[in-house]
Order: C-alpha cells, then structure tokens, then sequence
C-alpha cells in the first residue's frame, strides 16, 4: 500500500493557535513580569511539545520594545560529563550577555572559579541594564547525580538570582516541579505557570482539542479523515494531549500522505507513521529481525550470539588494568563553593 520514497520534505506550519491554556499562561507571566519582583524564580513547566518554547518566545514579542530590548533568552547546556559542573552555564550566560571573551571561550575564563564569572555576570548585567533572563531547558539542573547535587544546584541557582536582583524564568519538563519542594524560601520567592496539555478523559478537553485540529487543518493541503474527528485516540495517544506535537504530526503526516498518493490523513497512517510504542512490539519478532540473514545483510546489524562472541574476545584482547593501591581521590565540583 504505501511505496518507499527516498526523499520526502516536511514544511513547516505557520500557524499558531492560541488555546484557552496557552492565553492563560501567557497572560500570567506578562504579569509576573510587569510586577517588577527582584530575586524572584519563574517556572514554565509542561511536558515535552506542549509549547513552552512558543509561549517564552511570544511573551519576548509581547513585552514593548524598551523592554524587548533587556531580555536574555538561551538554552541549558546539556550535561556533557558525569561529574556536573556549572562552568558551561555560566560561559553560555555571559556569551548571551555580549561578552566577547566568552563566545571564543576564552582560556582564562576556562581556569577562572564559579564566583568570577558569577562577578562578571552581575556586571555585565548592570551595564546592559537587564531586565529579565530566560532559561530554557531547565530540566539540566535536576539531572544531577544525587538528591544533594540537585540541592546544591537549587541553591547555586537561588544565590545567583539574588546577586543579579532580576527575575529569572526557567522553563522545563514536570520533573522542574520536584525541584522547588527542597526549600520553603525558594518557594516562597517563586511562581510556578503551568502549561498542561489536554486530556482524553475530558469531554471539554476533546472539544477544545478537536477545534484546534479543525484549525490547523485549513493549513493542510489535505483533509482529516472523519472516522480521525470522531474517535481522536489515536491523536490523543500520538500527541500526548499537546498542541505542538499536534502540529508537528499533521505536518509530517500530510508529507507522508502526499509521498504514497494518499487523498487524507487516516488513522491508519498514524497507526503506522505516527509514533512507535515498543510496547507493542514482541520479543519473538525482535530476535526475528536480528537473526535473520536478510535483515542482518540489508541493514549490517549481526545477530546476538555474533555479538556476545565479538565482546568476549574483546574483553580477552583488552583485560582491564589493575589499579594501583592507594587512596582514591575523588572529582571536586566547584558547584559548592560560596558566591
């Protein structure tokens, strides 16, 4: 039924549908914000795809232009080694800030200690008259190894929003959430704007849902089946209740449509294109697809017992080195030290 094609192109869907959620979020921050809190933590957290990134780009776009103008917005870094450290941050703000030394990562800033750059943060900030930072992806804090790594970063986090005395937004996964619960102060002097996506179970969800794929639909150059329209699980269970994933999946279905000569998004080509839930898919088949001598030749992949063969005389060839006796000294992060 569908035909293999080598190249399929996704355009991207310009519109944006501004839900009853997404307006009472948007609002709340504007808010927030226009209130004028130093030392205050804001919180955007929702699950992936739900539009945290539109929703702090919109606010950016809402705010007036003096205020537009002494906004920082970035991402995280993400955690490149096991031993957390938050030098890659500091560097990352301070290259948003226009500093120039920290764009060419600047060997000098490498060796400088977490309280400098803390230091010229603070003044990079005063020169440019900041107003309110932005960080996205915020879920690189929680991460950390250990309850007490994540209790360090909390208060890292909460000791740099009060040098700076300007608000910060952090924006992150449900897991963000857990993080406030550490200290009653950090809860006191922060504000958490929820952007839940929908839910099947209820009925003014499904409606409010349903209007909002009618509208992306007029985008399309192809239409929704209407079997989709009336039972949307399979909607539901592919976007997670989100908007952004809704969009993201029309657009890839309608490519994907278009590319085997289908005349509408069915439920049967998000079936099959949609998502993937390992769930569904047995054991029997699996060990199927690796020992089978078409799927190993077309795809490289050997079967397990080639494997298992090829990492015992690995491990034979390459016996690890015994360590020498003596104490260990283990890595020091410089995220514990006084600001």
């Amino acid at each position: 039924m569908f035909k293999n094609r080598n190249l399929i192109t996704f355009r991207k869907m310009k519109k944006t549908y501004k839900h009853d959620k997404y307006n009472k979020a948007l609002t709340t921050l504007l808010a927030l914000v226009k209130a004028d809190l130093p030392q205050f933590m804001i919180y955007i957290i929702g699950v992936s795809r739900v539009g945290k990134t539109t929703l702090q780009k919109d606010l950016i776009r809402e705010l007036s232009g003096e205020w537009r103008q002494k906004i920082i917005r970035f991402e995280a870094p993400p955690k490149m080694t096991t031993q957390f450290t938050f030098k890659p941050f500091l560097l990352r703000y301070l290259a948003h800030l226009g500093d120039p030394f920290a764009l060419n990562v600047n060997r000098s800033y490498r060796r400088m200690k977490n309280n400098e750059l803390v230091d010229l943060i603070v003044k990079r900030i005063k020169q440019f008259g900041i107003k309110l930072v932005i960080i996205d992806e915020a879920d690189l804090f929680v991460s950390a190894r250990g309850l007490s790594q994540a209790y360090e970063n909390l208060q890292f986090l909460k000791s740099l929003v009060n040098i700076t005395e300007i608000p910060h937004i952090f924006a992150g996964t449900p897991e963000l959430g857990e993080f406030l619960a550490m200290e009653g102060q950090v809860i006191n002097r922060s504000h958490v704007v929820q952007l839940a996506p929908y839910s099947l179970k209820n009925s003014t969800h499904v409606g409010i849902f349903l209007q909002i794929l009618a509208e992306f639909e007029k985008d399309l150059s192809i239409p929704v089946a209407t079997d989709l329209k009336k039972r949307p699980v399979i909607l539901f269970e592919a976007t997670n209740g989100c908007v952004g994933a809704l969009k993201e999946l029309l657009v890839r279905m309608e490519a994907l449509a278009l590319a085997h000569g289908l005349k509408e998004i069915s439920a049967q080509l998000i079936e099959l294109f949609g998502y993937y839930d390992p769930a569904n898919v047995r054991s029997e088949e699996i060990d199927e697809f690796y020992t089978s001598n078409s799927a190993s030749t077309a795809k490289g992949v050997p079967s397990e017992s080639l494997r298992n063969s090829r990492k015992r005389e690995w491990k034979k060839s390459n016996p690890k080195p015994r360590r020498r006796p003596g104490r260990r000294k283990s890595p020091r992060d410089e995220v514990g030290g006084d600001l």
